[in-house]
């Protein structure tokens, strides 16, 4: 079982690289004003955030799978405290901050979903040429 979670977790890592602009640019689209506050922070260092983040979690999924007490995610929870300091500093909520986190699920699972129907068209036509 847990091969299989490991293995899982490696495709995530992979999914993350493979779209990793993509992901970014839908992830900046979609956020809300709210969100991105413009008023207390520059889009710029909201793109660098989401860059990091985005980086950074791919590495640790890619090295420790879903073993998220693993060293290999320290550079994450580092730039998690960093990114909540500075949040904190410039006006923004824990909640607004929480929102910024939460917000990338929309874009990493939309790229996730496409890519296990991608898998599955791939499955479907290899076992079709199979049959043949």
């Amino acid at each position: 079982m847990a091969s299989i979670l490991n293995q899982k977790a490696s495709s995530l890592g992979s999914i993350l690289n493979q779209h990793r602009d993509e992901i970014l640019r839908e992830w900046i689209r979609e956020m809300s004003a709210a969100t991105r506050r413009g008023d207390l922070i520059k889009d710029s260092e909201v793109q660098e955030q989401c860059s990091r983040f985005i980086q950074q979690l791919s590495q640790a999924v890619s090295a420790a799978g879903t073993n998220v007490q693993s060293g290999a995610y320290d550079g994450m929870r580092e730039l998690l405290s960093e990114i909540s300091r500075s949040r904190a500093v410039q006006g923004f909520s824990a909640k607004e901050t929480a929102n910024f986190v939460f917000s990338m699920k929309r874009p990493f699972f939309t790229v996730i979903r496409e890519e296990l129907r991608n898998a599955a068209s791939r499955r479907k036509c290899w076992n079709s040429r199979l049959q043949s």
